[in-house]
Formats: structure tokens, C-alpha cells, sequence
């Protein structure tokens, strides 16, 4: 009998120990979320591709320019935004601070500067 309980506790502490880790939203704090659009004003260009070889305009969801630690296609989740993928990098983007892609200068120009909780989507 003894065996058995030993046993027992053996493969349940497999189970616990052996268990694959999980995807989540980890919390990253809050950023300094700016904007950005495909023209020479924001970009110093205006082809709308962004530095992952993206064509921003043509992309279907949310793109964000991030800071280098931050791989391409890493997926963030951006508090009232909703979940933006990582295409694009900027010259000011560094530490806490992201750019949100806009179409147009004046959608761009209409989100302004904001402070925003950012998550990303961590796989195992």
C-alpha cells in the first residue's frame, strides 16, 4: 500500500512539475503612446512600408512601432486600443514609448500623445 500512495505522489508531482507553460498577456506598464502615419512629415518618407518590410496601409489590424527589445510580430495589447503587432521601429522610440500607425496625418494628429497600459502576448 505504501508503494502505491509513493507512487501517487510521484505522478502528481509529474503532472505539476511537467506541465507545459502557458501563452498570457503580460503586463508591461504604461507607455507613452504616440502616432504616426505614411506620410514624409511623420516618416521622412511616404512608401507606407514599415522596417519589417510591411506595407503599413494595406495591413489589416493594428500596427506599432516599438523599441528594439520588442521583436517583429510580437503582439501588445494597448489599453482602449486593443491588440497591435510590431512592424515598425522609430528613431524616438525607446524605453516606455510606443507609435501607433494611423492612415492619415490628421487621424494621427487626432490621438495626439497619450499614457496607455500595455500587455504582450508571451508564448512558452
Amino acid at each position: 500500500m505504501r508503494n502505491f500512495h509513493l507512487l501517487l505522489i510521484t505522478c502528481a508531482l509529474l503532472v505539476i512539475f511537467a506541465a507545459p507553460a502557458r501563452a498570457e498577456w503580460r503586463k508591461l506598464g504604461t507607455y507613452r503612446v504616440t502616432a504616426y502615419c505614411p506620410c514624409a512629415r511623420c516618416c521622412g518618407k511616404s512608401d507606407g512600408i514599415t522596417a519589417d518590410g510591411t506595407y503599413a496601409p494595406g495591413c489589416l489590424g493594428l500596427i506599432v512601432a516599438a523599441p528594439k527589445g520588442i521583436l517583429f510580430g510580437t503582439l501588445l495589447q494597448i489599453e482602449g486600443v486593443g491588440v497591435a503587432t510590431v512592424h515598425d521601429r522609430g528613431g524616438a522610440i525607446s524605453g516606455s514609448r510606443l507609435e501607433l500607425f494611423f492612415a492619415t496625418h490628421k487621424e494621427a494628429l487626432q490621438w495626439g500623445v497619450q499614457e496607455r497600459k500595455v500587455s504582450m502576448w508571451v508564448e512558452p
